[in-house]
Formats: structure tokens, sequence, C-alpha cells
């Protein structure tokens, strides 16, 4: 039997495979970032160059993406979300835009998401 267990925390994913055909200490094991650490990681980045950021998807709970995604939005980086990636700091989108964020549809999003490479 091979079972796969995958804990997601505010810092690290651990994952873990089990198979009942090994000593559990042979089992795979592997610790990365977290999602959250890898945005926050990406957002502080943001800071350095002061360009607006788009952030799509869904919901990540929260942790070192909110803070690092509010820390961009008081240093006056404009910064955009659909309303799905917004839940992410709140699920009322009316206190997310209290933050200075501004929200877009999905559609609208994309195609800003567009002309901004190109430009």
């Amino acid at each position: 039997m091979k079972i796969l267990t995958v804990d997601i925390g505010t810092g690290t994913q651990d994952i873990f495979l089990y198979d009942s055909n090994l000593d559990i200490e042979n089992g795979f094991k592997l610790v990365l970032p977290s999602p959250t650490m890898m945005i926050h990681r990406r957002l502080k980045q943001t800071l350095l160059s002061r360009r607006p950021i788009l952030l799509t998807g869904h919901q990540m709970g929260g942790g070192p993406s909110a803070w690092a995604i509010e820390e961009v939005a008081r240093a006056g980086i404009p910064v955009y979300m659909t309303p799905s990636a917004a839940t992410t700091l709140n699920d009322e989108l009316k206190k997310v835009e209290k933050l200075g964020l501004r929200l877009f549809r999905r559609k609208r999003a994309f195609s800003y998401q567009r002309s901004a490479r190109s430009s």
C-alpha cells in the first residue's frame, strides 16, 4: 500500500510517500518552501523594482503572501487582483479594496497582463 501525505504550512510544504513494502525511514520525504512563502519572496523583489503587480488564481490561505501583498500596497506600488485571488487577504472584498488594492475581473486582468508584457 502507498499513501501520499502533504502538509502545506506557513513556511514549508512537507511531502511524504509511505510505502508498506519499505521501512518507514526509507520512505520518500520532501520539504519545500510553502506556496505562500514562494509568493512572499517574489513580492519582496517587487519592492525593489517598484513595478505594479497582478495576482490571479485562488485563495492561498494568507500568511506570508498576504503580509507581502499588504507591504507592497503600503509602499505605494499598484496591486491588481482578481476577486478569487483577493480572498487570500479577506473574504470580504470591500475590505480588500479599502487596503488600496484594485480588483479586476479575470478577463480584464489577463488583457491587462498581456498589454503590460508587450510594453
